[in-house]
């Protein structure tokens, strides 16, 4: 059985990431930048021998994977052992009333006329109900709404994403969002474009005492091909919300920041990665940002204003 994998966000920029059961330290892909992966029941890991220039974030996973797969393991045994001794119970009888038969055809001189065989269909049974379960529970799904899904606009999303987390609760924040293989501003959601969408939520529960009353969720979002919505639960945050990481929905569409990004020198036919985030996020009014990424290309890195499409940042002039 291979590793598995526990899905989480990167506490720095909000990037996907896949954790290893048991792993400590996790490095994102997206931003480099490392974090401490904490696990119910499970010590700490250790500091750093020396400070990092960066200081490490935190991943709160709510049970351990490893318990997982230790009872899969065991089960997986446990499940050999069964299949073999079954097997034992068949096979042997059927060899030992071979054998006799065939003692007692030679001794009798009795020659064996040839059976004919059964028509078998080999077609499971349950195949099509697997089949027709698993379409039903794909076409459950919710679906995003675009004129055209090979060109999704990305503050669409993000406000159908946002309306459906405030459905499940209202008090759920949108505090990170990133989109991968943006071209000219749009996703295909037909194709490779994905849009990742992480929101939580932080309260007190009145009817608990203080001290075990604090209630945090974490939900995922994943807008991907065919055009649908992916949901699942993730950690939550174990202290007060910072209302500075509360992202709105964008006034200066995807389309148009990318066009800003063009006018600056980023080349227009570039396949990019694009971040919304608070670029102002300790102190003074909040700047939120679309952050438009190039991998290979520094000098076309920008920060473009979500509000009024205009260039904060242009890494070519550095």
């Amino acid at each position: 059985m291979g590793p598995r994998l526990v899905g989480a966000n990167c506490p720095h920029c909000g990037g996907a990431m896949n954790l290893l059961a048991g792993q400590q330290i996790a490095q994102c892909s997206y931003c480099g930048k490392s974090s401490f992966v904490h696990v119910p029941g499970r010590p700490d890991p250790p500091p750093p021998m020396q400070p990092p220039q960066v200081p490490y974030g935190h991943i709160y996973l709510q049970q351990d994977p490893t318990a997982h797969t230790r009872a899969l393991d065991g089960a997986a045994k446990t499940m050999k052992w069964v299949f073999l001794l079954t097997g034992l119970g068949v096979i042997v009888p059927a060899v030992i009333a071979a054998v006799a038969t065939t003692n007692l055809s030679q001794s009798f001189g009795v020659s064996k006329a040839p059976r004919a065989e059964l028509a078998v269909d080999d077609e499971d049974d349950e195949a099509p109900k697997k089949k027709g379960a698993a379409k039903e529970k794909e076409d459950a799904r919710p679906k995003v709404a675009a004129a055209d899904l090979g060109r999704v606009e990305l503050a669409s999303v993000l406000e159908q994403g946002l309306a459906l987390a405030q459905k499940d609760d209202p008090r759920f924040q949108l505090t990170r969002a990133h989109a991968t293989n943006v071209r000219s501003g749009f996703v295909d959601l037909k194709g490779d474009g994905v849009v990742h969408l992480s929101f939580e939520l932080y309260a007190l529960d009145p009817k608990l005492p203080p001290g075990k009353n604090a209630v945090g969720r974490g939900l995922s979002l994943r807008a991907e091909k065919p055009g649908v919505f992916v949901i699942s639960e993730s950690s939550g945050p174990n202290r007060e919300l910072d209302p500075r990481k509360n992202l709105p929905v964008p006034r200066c569409k995807s389309d148009a920041m990318w066009s800003a990004a063009v006018a600056s020198g980023v080349a227009a036919d570039s396949v990019a990665t694009v971040h919304l985030y608070n670029s102002n996020p300790h102190r003074g009014p909040n700047q939120f940002t679309w952050s438009l990424r190039v991998d290979g290309y520094d000098q076309y890195r920008r920060e473009i204003d979500a509000d009024g499409c205009k260039i904060v940042r242009d890494w070519s002039k550095r």
